[in-house]
Order: structure tokens, then C-alpha cells, then sequence
């Protein structure tokens, strides 16, 4: 028999920007995504790596997940219930307590509710990566003031930049930050960030199933180095 070996997807290697050693580092460091989008489960799933967090396929409206930051463990400790089986739009409702969890890509709230508790159980809390898309100054100053060690926030308004909160300048200027519905929301534009194509097929605008021009190297960034901007021209 052969040993316990881990296994990568041969996939990866065609991720932009990819560092086999980098790579490696976050395989081994087993870090935990919390987002309020689904920019956590995009990067996991465009890495090809395990889902390490329940923070897969959701959306949590801003102030609440600024509430649920501030007192993380009490919440990951609250059962999770249902509020809708299923809204106008199809997607199932749950809470944490008073915390409202939209389920993105879910059949029923039984099937979100058994997802959650399945990968609750890998929450690594000793490396936890807390990233928010930043709409407006009150979140901006609130997220500033959490207390978590690790965290990052992106913006797309240079007025709302500040420490661990980086400002994305192409999403202004970007005809991928558009669409043929028109201009796309940030925090729509930043899961695109996550992705490993922006579109696979061609819009009114003449996006030819155009690759996402990465504004950040996501290896240095879930590694935990500074200097994960990159400079694009």
C-alpha cells in the first residue's frame, strides 16, 4: 500500500501567477475564508483546494456581517435555523442568532443547513482570513476597528482606502468591471477577482470571454505577505 500522500490538482498549475511554494504554504496552513460573498468559495474552488469554512455560496448584507465579525465565536456558536425555505428569488434563509444568511446555489435550506454544519466542523480558527468588499465610510471605519488579526478589505472608491482596506482603481476604468447589463456592483467585480475566467462567452460590450485582469496575486495574499497588489498598466 502506498502512504498518505496529499494530492493537487495538476489544474492549478495553470492558475495566474501560480508559486508552487506559496501554494504549498496554504495547502499546509489550512486557512479558513470568512467573506460575506462568494469570494471565499470562488477562490477556494479556482485553487482547487478543500472548502476550509461554511462561508461557501452565501451572502450576508454588510452590517450584520460587520456585527458578526465583531463577535465571531458567539456567533459560530449559535445554531443555525431557517427563516425562509426558500425567497423570491429561490434561495433559502437562514440565521446565526440575528445574523441573516442568504444561500446562493442551494435547492433548499435543508441542503445549506447540512452543508454549514459539514464544514463548520473544519473552521480552523487558529488561521482565519476575514476579507469584505467595502461599499461605503461606515463600513470602511467599522471594519478598521475590528479586532482581527488577520483581514483584508477592497474598495472601489479611493475615499474609502485606509489600513487593510485596498483601493482597486481598475474597477472604474475596466471595461471587465461592465457587462451588457451595465455597470457590474463591486462586490460583483471583486467575486470576478476570484474567478479564473471573467466571462465564457462574448457580451455586447466586445468581451471575447476576456481572462479577469488580476489586480491582486491571490497566493501572496492568502500567504500572508504585504506586498500582494499588483501594479497593472
Amino acid at each position: 500500500m502506498l502512504p498518505d500522500v496529499q494530492v493537487i490538482s495538476a489544474k492549478v498549475f495553470n492558475v495566474p501567477l501560480f508559486d508552487f511554494k506559496r501554494y504549498w504554504k496554504i495547502i499546509q496552513s489550512r486557512v479558513s475564508i470568512v467573506a460575506n460573498t462568494c469570494w471565499g468559495g470562488l477562490t477556494y474552488h479556482s485553487l482547487y483546494m478543500e472548502f476550509l469554512s461554511p462561508f461557501i455560496n452565501l451572502t450576508i448584507a454588510p452590517d450584520e456581517y460587520l456585527k458578526m465579525l465583531a463577535d465571531f465565536q458567539y456567533y459560530m456558536q449559535q445554531d443555525l435555523v431557517m427563516v425562509k425555505d426558500r425567497d423570491c428569488g429561490g434561495n433559502p434563509i437562514g440565521k446565526l442568532d440575528d445574523i441573516h444568511i442568504n444561500f446562493v446555489h442551494y435547492r433548499n435550506f435543508s441542503e445549506a443547513q447540512e452543508c454549514w454544519k459539514r464544514r463548520m466542523k473544519r473552521l480552523n480558527y487558529d488561521n482565519l482570513f476575514v476579507v469584505m468588499p467595502i461599499m461605503d465610510q461606515r463600513a470602511s471605519d467599522i471594519f478598521q476597528k475590528l479586532e482581527i488579526e488577520r483581514k483584508v478589505g477592497f474598495c472601489g472608491s479611493e475615499a474609502y482606502a485606509a489600513a487593510n482596506i485596498y483601493y482597486i482603481s481598475d474597477y472604474e476604468s475596466s471595461t471587465e468591471a461592465k457587462s451588457a447589463f451595465g455597470v457590474r456592483g463591486f462586490g460583483s467585480y471583486l467575486n470576478d477577482q476570484a474567478r479564473r475566467r471573467l466571462y465564457d462567452y462574448d457580451d455586447e460590450l466586445g468581451n471575447r470571454g476576456a481572462k479577469t485582469r488580476k489586480v491582486y496575486d491571490v497566493f501572496k495574499l492568502l500567504s500572508g505577505e504585504q506586498d500582494f497588489m499588483r501594479q497593472l498598466v
